[in-house]
């Protein structure tokens, strides 16, 4: 569903277009429509977030699938004491990925438990 951020973006623009806020001398009828067109841009909004997770998910939010060789593998097979396998892995994700912390951090902790 739409966050917070976007609904307020969306009520505000709403009454922006409608030519103001509620309270300064508005006839009920204004309100009725502003609530009107921000339900129908919520709506949209809700389509689009279904019809994209059902395709596939440009736009989800959800879980990513871990790749083969990952960092989060690797720190899974660290945890098992699979520390010579852990390293090769991390190592890897290094090489692919410098910015990849979990990997940095990962080849840290091996570092602190030789010593």
């Amino acid at each position: 569903m739409a966050t917070l951020i976007e609904l307020l973006v969306v009520l505000t623009v709403v009454l922006i277009l409608y030519g103001g806020v509620v309270g300064f001398g508005r006839p009920i009828e204004f309100v009725t429509v502003a609530l009107a067109a921000v339900a129908a841009v919520v709506l949209v909004f809700v389509a689009v977030r279904f019809l994209s997770n059902q395709l596939g998910g440009v736009w989800t939010g959800g879980p990513r699938r871990r790749k083969r060789g990952s960092a989060a593998e690797a720190l899974d097979r660290l945890r098992k004491g699979e520390v010579g396998t852990a390293e090769i892995l991390l190592r890897r994700c290094v090489e692919r990925d410098p910015s990849d912390l979990e990997a940095v951090r990962g080849l840290a902790e091996i570092a602190l438990r030789r010593g």
